[in-house]
């Protein structure tokens, strides 16, 4: 699964975070793997200045249940110039049958953007 959060277009080079979630793993671009368990409820936060707040970077905040949060800080965009958030996808590239169940998704605006990693 692959969840990018786009600006202006339909393609992934538009976009601003984007990560994957493929074996059992979590894949950012340039960073290690994080493994996450199959068949229990992961939690994803999304940190990013838009407009006047965007900077170069976004941050990904991973809880697993039982476990401390994964934080990743100044991960760098797919485009540097992204400002403005007009679509927010997810897609699957698997080729055999899967699920991947998502709950409770929130777009706000993010009130302590340097706590998360983002630099406005």
């Amino acid at each position: 699964m692959a969840i990018p959060g786009q600006a202006h277009s339909s393609h992934v080079e538009k976009a601003n975070a984007c990560h994957s979630i493929r074996e059992a793993g979590l894949r950012l671009d340039g960073g290690t793997p994080m493994e996450l368990p199959e068949n229990q409820w992961v939690r994803f936060e999304i940190a990013s200045g838009v407009g006047s707040d965007a900077a170069g970077t976004w941050s990904l905040t991973v809880t697993v249940p039982g476990q401390s949060p994964q934080v990743f800080k100044d991960l760098a965009r797919v485009n540097p110039g992204f400002k403005t958030l007009t679509w927010i996808g997810f897609s699957s590239s698997a080729e055999t049958a899967t699920s991947y169940p998502a709950d409770s998704f929130t777009l706000k605006p993010l009130e302590n953007a340097q706590e998360q990693g983002v630099r406005p």
